[in-house]
């Protein structure tokens, strides 16, 4: 950037980084957060005909991903620029990228659109789940943690004999937990959460919701946690699971885990029926109104 472009830039920069308060400190001296943020803002206002951002969302606090997301997509609709943007985040994917490649071990093995994309993606990670066995969550990958307390294993239970035992829609699901703590801790924050295929969150079972601290001991704990009425419609879901302390230290974090089948009453997944469209159930009614009277 020139010293002009500096000059007229140099407010909103600092603003839209939020370190203000930092700036005569050595940048030497910033939290890789801080720097993250300082260097986000300085390429998104280079008015680039190319930015190439790589994971710039891992840091930050929930908001600031928020405004990385809201000036990612100014720059590739309202300005017209093309964004390259490098992530395990399906959310952000998705929202953010009409078309999508997947790499592994550098070669391509995807390259069309997003949704189709981020399906695969979670379907090359995740193992398809059967009621009752213990999966082994020791492999996954995962996309943030310490690993000072980390998942070990998952089971789920749910539905009966004329459902194969898999979770039917507005029944419940019980997920049996097994972790491991490397010293005794109180984790406010342990979750299972459900994906749809297309990798939006659609079930976050979060015990912060709850007000509930989970208590661990040194070395293996089982938890059990009961979704009491599972709003989704019949189809395939992905889950995942999450464990931190609070916002600013996560111990793991699965987003793929493995995959499970949501049944209908009938005990089938109606996939092909039109009457499953959409993602979650409702109770409804229809009343109509003839000649104004109803």
């Amino acid at each position: 950037m020139s010293r002009v472009e500096i000059k007229r830039k140099f407010d909103e920069i600092v603003a839209f980084s939020e370190v203000e308060k930092f700036l005569d400190t050595p940048v030497k001296r910033y939290s890789s957060g801080m720097y993250v943020r300082l260097a986000f803002a300085v390429a998104a206002h280079l008015e680039p005909e190319i930015l190439i951002v790589d994971e710039v969302l891992a840091v930050g606090d929930a908001e600031f991903q928020k405004k990385c997301l809201g000036k990612m997509e100014s720059v590739s609709r309202k300005e017209g620029r093309t964004v390259l943007f490098v992530s395990h985040n399906m959310d952000a994917i998705s929202r953010l990228c009409s078309e999508a490649i997947i790499l592994n071990r550098g070669e391509v093995v995807f390259d069309g659109q997003t949704a189709q994309a981020t399906q695969k993606y979670l379907e090359s990670f995740s193992q398809f789940g059967q009621p009752g066995t213990w999966f082994d969550l020791t492999p996954c990958r995962r996309q943030a943690g310490n690993r000072k307390a980390f998942f070990q294993a998952a089971a789920f239970e749910a539905g009966t004999a004329s459902s194969d035992f898999w979770p039917e829609s507005d029944g419940a699901i019980l997920f049996r937990l097994r972790i491991f703590s490397d010293e005794p801790r109180i984790v406010p924050s342990m979750a299972v959460t459900i994906f749809g295929l297309s990798s939006a969150k659609l079930v976050n079972a979060d015990t912060l919701l709850l007000r509930r601290e989970i208590h661990l001991k040194k070395g293996e704990n089982e938890i059990h946690l009961n979704i009491e009425e599972l709003h989704l419609k019949p189809g395939q879901y992905v889950v995942g699971f999450w464990l931190a302390n609070g916002a600013n230290q996560v111990f793991d974090s699965i987003d793929s885990a493995f995959e499970i089948n949501v049944v209908g009453k009938n005990g089938r997944l109606g996939s092909e029926v039109g009457q499953y469209d959409g993602c979650v159930t409702c109770e409804f009614t229809i009343n109509q109104v003839t000649n104004g009277n109803s």
